[in-house]
């Protein structure tokens, strides 16, 4: 009884117990923390290499729900303040409130939107983010120059003046990340964020690097300049008699309109100094942009630029610059000049031409040709131009199909010249038909005699091969063409004939095909079968089938029509009787033949006669021996005598009307109810209607159909009939 008593006791506490671990673990999944905003030890940020050491302090509550293992993470904003991918400074693994932690700045921060939020992890809790801060880290922290620590600089109101950071190995250039502030008196000048600044007034200038604007007092700032502006002259040079033309053997005389011991004097030509050109004023002798620079120590004075052109004359070559020749080509140089009274001489790879002295000249070989004009009056002058004659060095002809050609399937085809191309290292030209090409076309490698314009016509199948043109210089050089195979179409009906048909004694027929030519390759094929049963343009065949022959000529093939070989169907001999026979005693019967062309009747092997029926009235062998489309179809005929009851007791004619009278054709129980008797019963249409071994005496088994009133019937016995006949159906 007392375990019957403790037993729901215990299952009692099981569920008290159960229950109060359950709403314990309830209460502790839900226990939470506030997280204060955290209280920063600095109002903005100054890093450096030297100094990088920064604390916080914050608090939560309440310390009982922090959870084991909890991990507080001190968060930092980007430089616009937002925390979608905040950066770790420091963690704490602190359990009392409240935590103090110091921590290093990130080496990239500069702005001055920063803040700073806390995070635990067991359980989770955000702070609110701190107040907005500014941040900076020095990667360069040490004074720099600029304009090479020159400390003054004059400069010319009409010129300007670029202050620029000084390179070095100690340069703050050398942090492609930084950015600077300029000042003016010391004063930020806006904008103003480069290496350099473009100087236009007077004033105290210099430059310090970008780290808040001030914020952070830090040693990264230059030298100061003092810029003066001082008022400059204005620069003009000019040529003698204003001219713009240079005749180079006597040179212009260009000057400037500053002529002062003051100054010092630089010409320039198309933006390069000249050599010893250091006076205010310079003999020009070539064409080009002049230019020239004057100096003194307070102002550098660009002058206006003079472009001047050489008293000259033009000359060319109709040919330009290269041109080029095919083999056993001529063609004729011509120069044009607007030169007063011009003389020409002619060279050759830098050796004059004599004799050549008229403007054109004629080649046939490759070198450089150059010609040299002197204009005689005026300003004297020589002026020579050059081209380069070579030979092409590569040819191109191509023959394509001169319409749609689809191999085996056209009848003729006509292939011609599409492309016949030269090329050199400048250009790709079509050979001109004036040049005296002739071309050459080829079958198989071999020339076709008097195939010798720009495009061949294929006659038919027999002419089917590989084929290609060269086309040959003047000089001998040929050129060759890619090759194309040409497959026509075998344009021919290929009939079929036989010399009969399969006998039984006959073992083969013999296919003949219309087409013997001996470039064909022939093979035999039977009802569809893929073997190849023979390769002679004749096929004697064997077994009875389908045949079709397939004749092929150089990747071409034609196949004839099917003709069918037949075996002599010996069905289509019809007598009236089956070769074993009963006649009754004294009863005389003609057995008749039809579907032969011929007959011949044998008893004891000697002929008896020629016509399609024979009388029978004795027990006999007989053969007959038919002629059909020239096979010979033997029947033999066992002729013998029944017993003479047969005829009383098989009926030919029943009454099926359900009157219990002659309703089914009952024949003698020596023939009905005998397992070694066969009686089949045909309709008029020859179809068997009835078949049995021990017949019953009770056909017919359903009304007969009144198309069909006539029966025939046999009775088989032993394998042999024994009696025949008709039975007719009277309703």
């Amino acid at each position: 009884m007392l375990q019957k008593l403790i037993a729901p006791l215990a299952l009692l506490n099981k569920k008290v117990f159960l229950t109060t671990a359950l709403l314990i673990s309830c209460i502790i999944a839900t226990a939470q923390i506030t997280i204060n905003t955290p209280t920063l030890g600095f109002t903005a940020v100054c890093a450096s290499t030297t100094f990088n050491n920064y604390n916080l302090s914050f608090s939560f509550s309440p310390t009982s729900n922090l959870g084991s293992g909890n991990l507080f993470t001190i968060e930092l904003s980007n430089a616009a303040g937002s925390f979608s991918s905040p950066t770790v400074l420091t963690t704490s693994s602190a359990i009392t409130s409240p935590v103090n932690v110091s921590f290093p700045f990130p080496t990239d921060v500069n702005g001055t939107n920063y803040r700073i939020r806390v995070k635990s992890s067991s359980p989770v809790s955000t702070s609110p983010s701190s107040s907005a801060f500014s941040a900076n880290y020095a990667v360069y922290n040490q004074p720099f120059t600029i304009n090479n620590g020159v400390f003054n600089q004059s400069i010319c109101s009409t010129s300007t003046f670029n202050l620029t950071i000084d390179s070095g190995p100690n340069s703050p250039l050398n942090f492609s990340q930084l950015t600077y502030v300029w000042r003016k008196n010391n004063v930020i000048i806006s904008g103003q964020t480069g290496p350099s600044l473009l100087i236009t007034d007077s004033g105290s200038y210099f430059a310090s690097v970008n780290y808040g604007n001030g914020t952070c007092n830090y040693n990264s700032y230059s030298n100061a300049v003092s810029v003066n502006v001082a008022p400059s002259e204005t620069l003009t040079i000019s040529s003698q008699g204003n001219a713009t033309n240079i005749c180079p053997s006597t040179g212009l005389l260009l000057s400037s309109v500053i002529a002062s011991s003051g100054y010092t004097y630089q010409w320039y030509l198309n933006n390069m100094s000249i050599s010893g050109a250091t006076s205010a004023t310079y003999n020009a002798t070539q064409a080009g942009s002049y230019s020239l620079v004057a100096s003194n120590s307070a102002c550098v004075i660009n002058s206006n630029v003079l472009a001047l052109t050489e008293n000259s004359f033009t000359l060319s070559l109709d040919s330009g610059a290269e041109i080029n020749l095919l083999p056993g080509q001529s063609k004729t140089l011509t120069c044009t000049t607007n030169a007063i009274s011009p003389t020409y001489k002619w060279y050759k790879n830098n050796i004059e031409i004599i004799g050549e002295v008229s403007n054109s000249l004629a080649i046939t070989q490759t070198g450089v040709y150059k010609v040299l004009v002197k204009q005689n009056t005026g300003c004297i002058l020589e002026k020579d131009v050059s081209t380069l004659v070579t030979l092409y060095t590569s040819f191109n002809l191509t023959i394509i199909h001169d319409a749609d050609y689809s191999s085996c399937q056209n009848i003729t085809e006509i292939l011609k010249v599409q492309d016949f191309e030269a090329s050199s290292n400048l250009l790709t030209v079509a050979v001109p038909s004036n040049i005296g090409v002739t071309y050459i076309w080829y079958k198989n490698n071999i020339a076709i005699i008097g195939a010798n314009s720009s495009s061949y016509t294929i006659p038919n199948y027999s002419e089917n091969g590989n084929y290609r043109v060269e086309a040959k210089f003047t000089d001998g050089q040929i050129v060759s063409s890619n090759a194309l195979d040409v497959k026509l179409k075998i344009d021919e009906t290929i009939n079929l004939t036989t010399d009969g048909i399969l006998c039984s004694t006959n073992t083969d027929v013999t296919i003949t095909s219309s087409i013997t030519d001996p470039i064909f390759t022939y093979q035999w094929f039977m009802d569809g079968d893929a073997t190849v049963l023979g390769t002679n343009t004749t096929f004697i065949a064997t077994l009875a089938g389908d045949y079709y022959l397939k004749i092929s000529f150089l990747g071409c093939e034609l196949n004839s029509d099917i003709i069918a070989v037949a075996t002599i169907d010996e069905n289509l001999l019809v007598t009236n009787y089956d070769e074993d026979i009963y006649i009754n005693e004294g009863e005389e019967i003609t057995i008749t033949a039809s579907g032969a062309d011929s007959y011949e009747w044998f008893i004891d092997g000697v002929l008896e006669n020629s016509t399609n029926e024979i009388i029978v009235n004795q027990e006999i062998t007989i053969q007959l021996v038919a002629q059909l489309n020239g096979c010979e179809i033997i029947r033999n005929f066992t002729v013998l005598i029944q017993p003479k009851v047969f005829s009383a007791i098989i009926p030919n004619t029943i009454t099926p009307n359900n009157d219990g009278k002659n309703d089914t054709w009952i024949i003698t129980e020596e023939l009905a109810y005998q397992n070694n008797v066969e009686i089949v019963i045909f309709s008029s249409n020859q179809q068997i209607v009835y078949r049995s071994n021990d017949y019953q005496n009770n056909w017919p088994f359903e009304p007969v159909s009144k198309n069909n009133r006539i029966f025939y019937y046999k009775i088989i016995r032993d394998n042999s009939t024994i009696y025949q006949g008709t039975i007719s159906v009277i309703q």
